[in-house]
């Protein structure tokens, strides 16, 4: 019997924990060089390893500190990073000695937030300790109970129709056991399950015995090579220890458990009080050696094995409480539909126990009734209201594209200056805001470009203001984009200094070129320095030691222009960038004035990255300064103009040539007038993203939910409102009399 998990810690607290202590550093080999410490102090050791296994520290912690599953995930993380590797692990144990670095199994317990948990099973996830303790259980509620001594049957002869659960898509199957009198510890109860034909020549099984393991086998009955029938063979696919309790002499209740099919191949054993997705042991049929259609289940045991067996029994905490299938499931919460996630991140945490930004991994296998598009969630409240009762002006705030349906020629897109939701109604490409109402200030909506608005500033879709910032990976960042026929990366931008006696003399603008993961690692930039009337292109990476990083911009090439440096401080100049990537060779990036030949040979500077790092792509441009005491105006997403067109219908929005078809093109334009919810717009070309907190953009997406296929669905639900029978027939037999026997002693299956 386990002695409780807090007996065990106490114990090792007042006698002091003893750890290894090694650094992979300084010459030292861990764990080869690794010392011994004793400490009353900390509770727990801990082991960093890489990918490989390598172990780079052990040490002494404290485990409210250092173990929490917050940290663990941290420091994991960091190692990645850190040493340009994956994979990278951090285990605590808390036992004496644990961390001797040449087992990744040396502790009872493993630590995560402030639960002390047991290794576990089934989809990666550890099982609390109090689940490895014996559960107060009831006998189950079931309709059917029958008992089994020495059967060794291959073939049951009670079989179980499996019943088809909804919210998970998988067929599942209820069960209670105890075994009897001890014989030894190979005393187990088999759970054979079977195709719709009831064959048995391969079957899938499933072993659960006294010493607390359970395995899933494949059993066949193979032809003999010189003949005379068949032999049974046995193979075992998957097992784990210690997970179960059936064999407790002294408790006369019943163990509870469910099986749950997915698609016919991945076959699941869990216990009952835990969800479909946490099972106990899971394994995927992926050979497609069992049945081709399990479809009942039967219980026996084996030679010398007693067992006691409860069928058709009620099945208590399959799903969440907050679990639905459809739509209609969340028609009595106002303003709700059913997904599997939040369809607006970060401003709905959903319902159940746990906010949706700490749910486990596979919670989104049952789906839950989450906020519509453009709504929250009401407090204390299962439903949701729209915040956004009318939006009255260009730059109010707004979550989804219908809050802007009466403005004109706008959509609702992230801004980082509406504070709170840091969306607001905007000028679609190509459009400009109407004149303010000169009595309310309101503007009412966006009016098209004209051919001059097109030249200047007016022709970004975006212009905002940085100050206070010098970041070395900008939280304001555009997408660029691909321009087919050049086969490059492009971007076209606006920037004001401003006069110079409202900024010091050293204010630097500078823009971040970063690929679509946004490594920090490695970026291009480009720089305008007032004082030095200087645009240069800077290659930036960071440099790393041990302990520390340093960030470096080195400059590549440069190009000094005072006449576009005094144009910048009394107004607006334009600029195109382009980045062409060929294999072999390197990237070389390309920056001109706006209204010059769109073309590398027309730029004020160039410069080509030959070595192996140069960067395949270029995705982002990012907007920050020199130093945080700089204010700098800038437009983004800009029309290119292009000194070699001249009819004005050659003056493009930039990217909405290469990023739209005509239907979407109309779909704008005509906005105002439809209530209908457009794609998308974060994931458009003219919209910036917040680096910050880049789940906001995908949370406020107005995207339709996907249509579920129809399950067709032969019987009412079975004993949970999510489960249906798939058929009630009983096994036949040859022998009439056999076979009326059964029919009136189980009769209960037909209901």
């Amino acid at each position: 019997m386990l002695i409780p998990v807090s007996l065990l810690l106490l114990a090792h607290n007042s006698q002091g924990l003893q750890c290894y202590q090694c650094a992979n550093t300084d010459g030292k080999v861990c764990p080869y060089d690794a010392s011994t410490f004793t400490s009353s102090s900390h509770d727990a050791c801990i082991t960093w390893r890489l990918g490989n296994g390598s172990i780079i520290l052990q040490n002494l912690v404290s485990a409210a500190d250092e173990c929490t599953g917050e940290k663990v995930k941290f420091w994991s993380r960091f190692i990645d990073l850190y040493y340009n590797v994956y994979g990278g692990s951090v285990n605590c144990c808390y036992g004496d000695l644990c961390n001797d670095g040449h087992s990744s199994a040396h502790t009872s317990f493993v630590q995560l937030g402030n639960k002390v948990n047991l290794p576990g099973a089934g989809f990666g996830l550890a099982s609390s300790a109090q689940d490895f303790l014996p559960q107060p259980v009831n006998n189950g509620n079931c309709e059917k109970y029958f008992e089994k001594i020495s059967s060794d049957e291959w073939m049951p002869d009670i079989l179980v129709p499996l019943a088809f659960d909804r919210a998970s898509q998988t067929k599942v199957g209820v069960f209670y056991t105890k075994l009897g009198a001890r014989n030894n510890n190979n005393d187990h109860v088999i759970v054979r399950i079977v195709n719709r034909a009831k064959q048995n020549l391969t079957m899938y099984s499933i072993k659960m015995f006294r010493v607390g393991s359970v395995s899933i086998h494949i059993s066949k009955l193979e032809p003999q090579r010189n003949g005379g029938g068949f032999q049974q063979q046995d193979g075992k696919k998957t097992s784990v220890n210690e997970v179960i309790d059936i064999g407790n002499e002294e408790s006369d209740s019943f163990q509870g458990f469910w099986i749950s099919i997915k698609n016919d191949v991945t076959i699941s054993v869990g216990r009952i009080g835990d969800k479909l997705i946490r099972p106990m042991v899971t394994y995927s049929d992926v050979l497609r050696e069992g049945p081709d259609e399990p479809y009942y289940f039967g219980l026996t045991t084996p030679s010398g094995t007693s067992a006691s067996f409860g069928v058709n029994c009620d099945m208590p905490g399959l799903h969440f409480p907050d679990t639905c299938v459809t739509d209609n499931d969340c028609e009595e919460y106002p303003k709700t539909t059913c997904a599997s996630e939040p369809l607006n991140s970060g401003l709905d945490p959903g319902t159940r126990e746990k906010p949706f930004n700490e749910w486990m991994v596979g919670d989104t296998l049952l789906k839950s009734c989450f906020c519509k598009a453009g709504t929250v969630r009401i407090p204390e409240s299962r439903g949701c209201y729209d915040p956004i009762r009318k939006v009255v002006t260009i730059r109010d705030g707004c979550f989804a594209d219908h809050h802007c349906a009466h403005l004109p020629n706008t959509i609702c897109t992230l801004d980082m200056e509406m504070v709170k939701y840091n969306m607001s109604c905007q000028c679609v490409p190509g459009h400009k805001p109407f004149e303010a109402d000169p009595r309310t200030g309101l503007i009412e909506g966006c009016a098209p470009l004209t051919a001059e608005d097109k030249r200047t500033v007016s022709g970004c879709s975006r212009r905002f203001d940085i100050y206070g910032k010098a970041e070395w990976v900008p939280e304001t960042i555009f997408p660029l984009v691909r321009d087919d026929a050049r086969d490059a990366d492009v971007g076209v931008f606006f920037i004001s200094l401003g006069s110079e006696s409202l900024n010091s003399n050293d204010d630097v603008a500078v823009l971040r070129l970063l690929d679509e993961r946004k490594d920090r690692r490695k970026m291009y930039s480009i720089k305008l320095d007032r004082r030095k009337g200087k645009i240069g292109i800077y290659e930036s990476k960071i440099t790393r030691n041990f302990f520390f990083s340093d960030e470096t911009d080195k400059e590549v090439a440069s190009f000094t222009d005072y006449q576009t440096k005094t144009q910048m401080e009394s107004g607006y100049v334009g600029f195109w960038m382009m980045y062409k990537y060929e294999e072999g060779y390197g990237g070389k990036l390309s920056v001109g004035l706006n209204g010059r030949p769109f073309s590398s040979q027309y730029a004020m500077v160039s410069w080509s990255d030959t070595s192996t790092s140069a960067l395949p792509s270029l995705k982002y441009i990012g907007f920050t300064a020199g130093n945080a005491k700089t204010k700098i105006h800038y437009g983004s997403n800009c029309v290119l103009v292009n000194a070699n067109t001249y009819a004005a219908d050659q003056y493009l929005p930039f990217g909405l040539e290469n990023s739209f078809d005509d239907t979407k093109k109309s779909a704008l334009s005509s906005l105002a007038e439809s209530s209908l919810e457009i794609q998308n717009p974060l994931s458009n070309p003219w919209n910036y993203l917040s680096a910050k907190n880049p789940s906001l953009a995908v949370a406020l997406d107005p995207l339709a939910q996907a249509q579920q296929r129809p399950q067709l669905v032969p019987e009412p639900v079975l004993k949970s409102q999510y489960l249906t029978k798939l058929r009630s027939l009983l096994p036949t037999a040859d022998n009439d009399k056999v076979l009326n026997a059964l029919n009136s002693a189980y009769r209960s299956f037909d209901n």
